[in-house]
């Protein structure tokens, strides 16, 4: 059965890439096999479908009379496999309705993005992008950072719950290694895989919780807990590097940057307000678990 149902899977994410054309109309047919036929805009499309590698390949005669013939076996193994009754086994029925249940999720997740991209872009035009003089202001008004600026390398270690912070933080007090809770214990899968290192940072390009913590340590200690929207987080600055000043002209377009991120999550957060939204990130936690085989339990949903 598991060989079966791998070679049901196997074949019904290869069919789509090889038989990607549509449906035929009454332009000429330039192949027959049986019942089945090759039409030539069937053709055209497909050969406009193939990847660039082999496009320089199908350029000459020789090429598109091998990729036709390629077609004609195509058509005549489909052909022979729609008399076979393959397609009337539970597998087949099977993984046809796991892919399409699949594709459909697929287009409503590029609806989403399309719309996301569409907003933001006239979001952007009408409150993100800064105007030149409020970029200015910004310069003046931090001329610090930009005078006498450095960059700073910042670890971090992630927990859920505000116990765990608290407790974490008592054991990093009591002298164990930064760098070894938050492998074992942060559940940032990015950083903590590095000890919880998130990089050499300049100023904006952290979240604007944890900068504000950073640039207060000296090199080598630990904040306290610090909340933000993606949970409890101890910070820790591993290093601390002067740099040269920056002049405003080589400045503005990472001033804009920052200046669009900060405006971007001040509407989200607006947003977020005036919708009341609530996020119950126990459940999605024991969600997560269960996903992955793990069971925990289970808590009522948001309301």
């Amino acid at each position: 059965m598991k060989r079966k149902t791998a070679r049901f899977a196997f074949a019904a994410a290869v069919l789509p890439l090889v038989l990607t054309f549509a449906g035929c109309g009454s332009d000429k047919v330039i192949a027959r096999i049986g019942s089945e036929k090759i039409t030539r805009s069937e053709f055209e499309k497909r050969l406009a479908s193939v990847p660039p590698s082999y496009a320089r390949y199908l350029d000459s005669p020789q090429g598109r009379k091998q990729f036709l013939d390629l077609m004609v076996r195509e058509k005549l193994v489909v052909s022979e496999a729609k008399k076979s009754g393959i397609s009337k086994t539970d597998e087949y029925k099977e993984t046809v309705k796991r892919y399409a249940d699949d594709a459909r999720r697929r287009i409503e997740e590029m609806k989403d993005t399309l719309l996301m991209e569409g907003f933001l872009s006239k979001l952007h035009g009408q409150i993100l992008n800064p105007s030149e003089e409020d970029v200015k202001k910004y310069y003046d008004e931090n001329k610090a950072d930009f005078t006498r600026p450095y960059e700073m390398g910042v670890a971090h270690i992630v927990l859920l719950d505000e116990q765990t912070a608290a407790e974490t933080l008592a054991r990093l007090r009591r002298g164990e290694s930064f760098e070894k809770l938050a492998e074992k214990i942060s559940v940032d899968p990015t950083s903590s895989s590095r000890g919880g290192f998130l990089g050499t940072v300049k100023k904006g390009e952290l979240a604007p919780e944890l900068e504000i913590v950073a640039r207060k340590l000296s090199v080598g200690s630990v904040s306290s807990v610090v909340k933000t929207e993606y949970g409890c987080h101890i910070v820790k600055k591993t290093s601390e590097k002067s740099l040269p000043p920056v002049k405003f002209e080589e400045a503005k377009e990472n001033i804009r940057r920052i200046m669009m991120k900060t405006r971007l999550d001040e509407w989200v957060k607006a947003a977020m307000a005036k919708k009341k939204v609530k996020v119950n990130y126990e459940l999605a936690e024991k969600a997560a678990k269960i996903s992955g085989g793990i069971t925990d339990g289970a808590t009522e949903e948001v309301r």
